[in-house]
């Protein structure tokens, strides 16, 4: 079961593990392919099975800037799940990519109906949260510093 193979999920028993994997498809992204765009509602949680996803960024003038490279095991579009916000970055493909990809909704209404899945799923968004916000933190004091 592919959920055992992400850190993610790592606290998931058998039971929620299936749960998970009856709102779950799988989707495929070739080299380049948008996964989602800067601006537009998340639609859902992706988890990265195979490949490598780039968070980037638009810059007003020239290449994006790119922000993450996120390799299997990893997860994006987790802000759609707790605010109604536009994604302030673009994921792109930069390899051929499979992720497993769960809609906000029905992930929503799971949740709802499973209150220890919702808390085991919180702790890891605050995880992972807490270190994206560690690493930014740590880019920006580089950048003060070092310009």
């Amino acid at each position: 079961m592919w959920y055992r193979n992400i850190p993610f999920f790592r606290t998931l028993d058998d039971v929620e593990g299936r749960e998970i994997m009856s709102i779950s498809e799988s989707r495929e992204f070739r080299i380049g392919d948008r996964i989602l765009e800067e601006g537009e509602r998340g639609p859902g949680l992706f988890v990265i099975s195979r490949g490598e996803v780039v968070i980037q960024k638009k810059a007003l003038a020239g290449e994006p800037e790119v922000l993450a490279r996120l390799q299997p095991g990893e997860f994006f579009g987790e802000m759609s799940l707790v605010t109604d916000l536009p994604t302030a970055a673009e994921a792109v493909a930069s390899e051929p990519t499979t992720t497993i990809f769960i809609p906000r909704r029905a992930l929503t209404r799971l949740l709802a109906d499973w209150p220890e899945l919702d808390l085991k799923l919180s702790r890891e968004f605050m995880r992972a949260l807490a270190r994206r916000l560690y690493e930014a933190d740590e880019l920006l004091i580089t950048y003060r510093l070092f310009g």
